[in-house]
């Protein structure tokens, strides 16, 4: 019994140590913060994503990463522009576009508001 001692205790430090590792970020660390802007701006929620992005460049500024900081800012001002200078929802801007140009199809539409 006592001769597995060493390795039963191996055992338990590694396996109180294997659900400690993980690929994603911390919370509220810019990384996560600027993860979660992304993924808002890809859904179309622009003034979430402004917001998410401007607590990551917070982050970075606090934590003197001036160049991460300023990525951060950026996207924070280019999710800001698209609500604030595009007005019109993707559903808003189809219907304007049916309206405007009689007998266009969706397949013409799409490349038009689709940049992905």
């Amino acid at each position: 019994m006592i001769s597995r001692l060493p390795v039963l205790l191996l055992l338990i430090a590694l396996f109180s140590v294997a659900g400690c590792v993980s690929d994603q970020p911390e919370p509220d660390t810019g990384e996560a913060y600027y993860l979660k802007g992304l993924a808002e701006y890809t859904a179309g929620n622009y003034q979430a994503a402004e917001a998410a992005f401007e607590e990551s460049a917070i982050w970075y500024f606090d934590q003197g990463l001036r160049d991460e900081g300023i990525t951060s800012r950026n996207a924070m001002f280019r999710a800001f522009r698209t609500y604030a200078e595009f007005g019109l929802t993707e559903p808003m801007a189809r219907d304007a576009l049916r309206e405007k140009v009689p007998g266009i199809t969706e397949t013409e539409i799409d490349p038009k508001l689709c940049s992905h």
